[in-house]
């Protein structure tokens, strides 16, 4: 008797069954804006008919043609383990654990009776240049927050953030006025500020001392990811920055103070903040986020679709249907919320993001639909942003 007795023809239609779940698979994780694995954006551009390379490269900067190509140069790990594969990343987890120790940020002890501690992980990231060449790879140890309890190990969290209205008139006072624009960086900052509250921390995922399995991190100075940590490197950076004014003699005086108190890198004239790309001439200052945009097509697998004309379908009018088709919640108000970032130079997609966020609590395919759209939009114009011009009280819009 033979074994696996299948007629051919049976064995031809569940290899077509099973091609047809793979896609299917894909498919749904690609909507997701997930990609697998196996899936190489260089061997489905082939097949698409409006690739990646045919962002309107017309309107895009050398440096910005070149960041296109680089969107999937690196794969970030997800795990502590996959990054002790790789000599670039377990030389950043070296450089952070090195800026730790040297900043004394918390002292090894034994783990107190009665007490809690706190956890931490690892985050990776690539730092990129505005031309989106690879400036250096960055691991961050960052504690678990929300394994706090309020009034036992942080009280007071609110720390004053800057508002985008207000750099948005600091930028048009700039232009008008001839005022420089000068960056710097303070590395690590939140690890200067003091902490108050008795906090234990699990030891470093890949730092563990097996010699002392009961041997925890007493945290001096704050961390990334405590809910206190903001408010304490507020309190630590006012106090610099009360002591001058705003003239070019005390400007000076305080850049030199700053490096002294801080670590600093001094980035010279201003020209990529917050996500945002600030390029300066005669004209005035011009703001957009290229790069954020072609972050945005990459993670939400839309780096191949059809670019359209307008963010919005004229005459179309979005309502909450009865028995519609859900779209994924989450997905939705994340992208959302990236549009939303995203409007602050984009004044063009203002209203259709407007629109669309109305329906976060309950989206429908529909709005996901619309929110698709915008991004087709973008696809077609990830150059476009607002000119401060200078000697003027108004601003316009390359849209």
């Amino acid at each position: 008797m033979r074994q696996n007795n299948i007629h051919p023809r049976l064995i031809k239609i569940i290899k077509l069954k099973k091609n047809r779940l793979d896609m299917n698979s894909l498919q749904e994780l690609t909507n997701k804006g997930v990609h697998p694995k196996r899936y190489t954006p260089e061997k489905e551009a082939r097949r698409s008919r409006y690739p990646m390379a045919n962002i309107a490269k017309g309107n895009l900067s050398p440096e910005a043609k070149i960041f296109t190509t680089s969107l999937y140069s690196e794969e970030i790990p997800t795990s502590v383990e996959q990054s002790l594969e790789s000599k670039d990343w377990r030389e950043a987890m070296k450089t952070e654990m090195d800026a730790l120790r040297k900043n004394d940020t918390w002292e090894s002890v034994f783990f107190p009776m009665k007490k809690k501690t706190v956890g931490c992980r690892w985050v990776f990231t690539i730092k990129h240049k505005p031309d989106g060449t690879i400036e250096r790879y960055k691991a961050r140890l960052v504690a678990k927050g929300y394994t706090q309890t309020y009034g036992i190990d942080y009280s007071e969290t609110f720390s004053p953030v800057a508002k985008i209205d207000t750099i948005r008139v600091l930028f048009s006072i700039a232009a008008n006025k001839g005022w420089p624009l000068h960056q710097f960086d303070v590395t690590n900052a939140f690890l200067h500020g003091e902490l108050k509250e008795e906090v234990y921390m699990d030891p470093p995922p890949g730092f563990v001392k097996s010699s002392n399995p009961r041997e925890v991190c007493r945290l001096k100075k704050s961390l990334y990811g405590l809910k206190q940590s903001p408010r304490a490197w507020f309190g630590r950076f006012t106090l610099a920055m009360k002591k001058y004014g705003n003239d070019e003699e005390e400007m000076t005086r305080l850049r030199t103070s700053l490096f002294k108190d801080f670590k600093m890198k001094d980035l010279g004239r201003l020209k990529y903040f917050l996500g945002i790309e600030v390029l300066r001439s005669k004209q005035g200052i011009f703001i957009c986020q290229k790069k954020y945009v072609l972050d945005l097509l990459a993670e939400t697998g839309m780096v191949d679709c059809k670019p359209v004309d307008t963010p919005m379908m004229v005459n179309r009018r979005l309502y909450m249907e009865e028995e519609a088709k859900l779209a994924d919640k989450g997905r939705y108000q994340r992208i959302v919320g990236k549009l939303i970032y995203l409007s602050h130079t984009r004044p063009d997609i203002a209203y259709a993001v407007g629109v669309v966020s109305q329906f976060m609590h309950q989206p429908q395919s529909s709005h996901m639909e619309a929110v698709l759209r915008i991004i087709k939009y973008l696809k077609g114009t990830p150059g476009h942003g607002v000119l401060f011009k200078a000697n003027s009280v108004s601003y316009y819009v390359q849209s």
